[in-house]
């Protein structure tokens, strides 16, 4: 079960994620809002997936690496 955060959590969340494009922006020389569209426009990183991986998508993902790495020969490949 997902626990969503209250609104004082996303209050808190909200203002965490404006201070930190407002540092990037005055960092890099950009306006916040091409922070903010660089940010929702941009690519994921695999980790940050994992970060919010469930116990479901976990054994899931498990199990594929397993059949992955245990995948039998087939009868063609074999030598007479």
């Amino acid at each position: 079960m997902v626990k969503r955060a209250t609104q004082v959590e996303q209050d808190i969340l909200d203002g965490a994620i404006e201070r930190a494009v407002q540092d990037l922006a005055s960092r890099s020389g950009k306006s916040a809002e091409e922070i903010r569209q660089m940010a929702t426009t941009g690519a994921v990183y695999y980790t940050h997936l994992r970060a919010h991986e469930t116990v479901l998508d976990l054994v899931c993902r498990l199990l594929l690496e397993k059949k992955k790495q245990t995948r039998p020969y087939s009868k063609s490949h074999t030598s007479i």
